[in-house]
């Protein structure tokens, strides 16, 4: 589980064309886990992603997952796959806000950055 990408863009050939608007693809995967405690009952879990540049998108199906809790220890695992296309840019801080319901559970951040690791960072 990681929440910095360190991402290094390919430098074009000279004489190559780049389609205009064509922009590199992140493959991203995302676990959400829940407990039930108190909990029985139908509920929907939304993702919406807040960019670096303030724009909200929600990346859930429309109207969110629908999941079934029990009460008790039983839980849910959410498990998402998306991809991303970013344009170097757009890189930054990103936040996934995971909704039950309409309300805020948590956040989880996404920050991509242009270049290599720092050394420090590696491990």
């Amino acid at each position: 589980i990681v929440d910095t990408y360190y991402l290094g863009f390919p430098t074009v050939p000279e004489g190559v064309i780049v389609p205009e608007g064509m922009k590199p693809v992140l493959d991203l995967t995302g676990v959400i886990g829940l407990k039930s405690g108190d909990l029985r009952g139908s509920y929907n879990i939304k993702l919406v992603m807040r960019k670096p540049t303030g724009e909200r998108l929600e990346v859930s199906p429309k109207g969110g997952w629908p999941i079934v809790l029990n009460g008790g220890a039983h839980g849910f695992n959410l498990r998402m796959k998306s991809k991303i296309a970013l344009a170097p840019s757009e890189m930054g801080l990103f936040w996934f806000d995971v909704l039950f319901g309409e309300e805020l559970l948590t956040s989880m951040p996404l920050n991509l950055i242009i270049g290599e690791q720092p050394e420090q960072a590696k491990g």
